[in-house]
């Protein structure tokens, strides 16, 4: 727990947009090299690029099912 404590300003969490997922401090920049790195190391080529033109939204034809199979 001491470690999250000093990734989040002596906190156990803190609810700051864009904070909360990444943490800050000293310890928090370590892990984030340590990930690169790792990344690096195994090739990781990233998440794909998003192509929203492959999207094509449903007809409505009413009230949709709640758990709509088609």
């Amino acid at each position: 727990m001491n470690r999250i404590y000093d990734s989040r300003g002596g906190k156990a969490y803190d609810s700051t947009f864009d904070i909360r997922m990444r943490g800050t401090g000293q310890y928090a920049e370590l892990l984030a090299q340590r990930f690169h790195l790792a990344m690096k190391k195994l090739a990781f080529p990233g998440s794909p690029i998003l192509n929203a033109s492959l999207f094509r939204p449903k007809p409505m034809s009413g009230q949709m099912d709640l758990f709509d199979c088609d």
